[in-house]
């Protein structure tokens, strides 16, 4: 099964590994919280992340692509400094 898979296009792939995970999200939920989707909810579901998924992958592969610059050294007697920074809201962390 999983050969036939693997040969799967890309886009049918990725809709087939969110329905995978949409159905152990279901299976979870009805054993730990005893709420069950059914079928129909749990494909509609699946294809909404994924949608979800595409669109911020999009929007931070053309963000990455127009940031990238080449790398100057600072001007004579002058001082760079770069700084970067993460924010983990799920866990309210962050860091520099």
């Amino acid at each position: 099964m999983l050969e036939r898979a693997l040969q799967l296009q890309p886009n049918m792939f990725a809709k087939l590994l969110m329905i995978i995970l949409g159905v152990w999200r279901n299976r979870n939920n009805t054993l730990w919280q005893n709420k069950t989707q059914t079928a129909q909810d749990v494909v509609l579901s699946s294809f909404t992340w994924l949608e979800e998924f595409n669109a911020v992958h999009a929007i931070n592969t053309k963000s990455n692509k127009m940031q990238q610059k080449a790398w100057k050294p600072a001007a004579q007697g002058s001082l760079t400094l770069n700084v970067d920074a993460t924010f983990l809201p799920d866990q309210h962390q962050g860091g520099i």
